[in-house]
């Protein structure tokens, strides 16, 4: 973080008219004002209208934090989920055999040739959203929603666990069944891991894509099987985000 803060202090000292001259100088300084205009629409926090390294420190680490810790209980969910569902397994197994073979690892082009794979994170995310009850939200003015009055300042948190295990809108909502997204546009307000609308999670389209292509070289690279009879424990960690409340352990034969 220390290196990004530094190539910034660089940045700017190289935007400064002093480091230019003539028209050079003036170009460089429209540039730099442009990008100065676009910084203080992305953030404003109080009257500061500027990055300070304080910020861009908070900004990387959250980045990192949300990136990583979501996607890789996402993937544990989903292992945990296969585990007790061998039948999803194979059938996962087999499309990733059919559509990319054995002889490398399945990679981004072949993501769109993998609906199966799609069905399993989505129904994955459905029963086990990462974050269960989303992200805060806090209302800037009086408002009136659904008939209920909002006050300014009010913070609210929507249950998307909930809603993902609605019986009026999902059938069978507690079993895991991918076969339920095959075919199926599912409604952006039913399927709200990431979010909805305007605030929902700018890194989704990523954070699929790396789950897609962890869990697929998983599947792909071992044989995966219970040791024992017993099903892996599926009990809720508690957490912001969250767990399995057991860790997925592994053997290596």
């Amino acid at each position: 973080m220390e290196i990004i803060c530094n190539q910034r202090q660089r940045r700017i000292q190289f935007n400064s008219p002093a480091q230019t001259t003539g028209a050079a100088a003036v170009l460089v300084h429209k540039q730099a004002s442009k990008q100065r205009e676009r910084e203080e629409q992305m953030i404003i926090i109080g009257n500061q209208r500027d990055y300070t390294n304080q910020i861009i420190k908070g900004i990387i680490l959250v980045m990192l934090t949300v990136g990583t810790d979501t996607s890789s209980m996402t993937i544990e969910w989903a292992l945990s989920l296969l585990l007790n569902h061998p039948e999803v397994l194979e059938k996962a197994r087999a499309e990733l055999n059919a559509q990319v073979g054995t002889d490398r690892l399945v990679d981004k082009h072949d993501l769109s040739n993998l609906p199966y794979l799609h069905n399993i994170i989505s129904e994955t995310l459905r029963l086990y959203p990462a974050a269960p009850m989303l992200v805060p939200h806090e209302s800037f003015d009086d408002c009136k929603i659904g008939g209920y009055n909002i006050p300014r300042g009010t913070i609210l948190l929507v249950n998307a666990w909930a809603v993902h295990r609605d019986p009026n809108v999902w059938d069978d909502p507690t079993s895991f069944k991918p076969e339920r997204f095959e075919g199926l546009q599912v409604q952006p307000s039913k399927l709200i891991s990431f979010g909805i609308g305007r605030r929902s999670c700018p890194g989704s389209g990523l954070a699929q894509r790396v789950v897609s292509l962890a869990l697929g070289s998983l599947i792909q690279s071992f044989d995966w099987k219970r040791i024992g009879e017993e099903e892996i424990d599926l009990s809720e960690g508690t957490r912001v985000s969250m767990p399995k409340a057991k860790p997925l352990e592994k053997n290596m034969f």
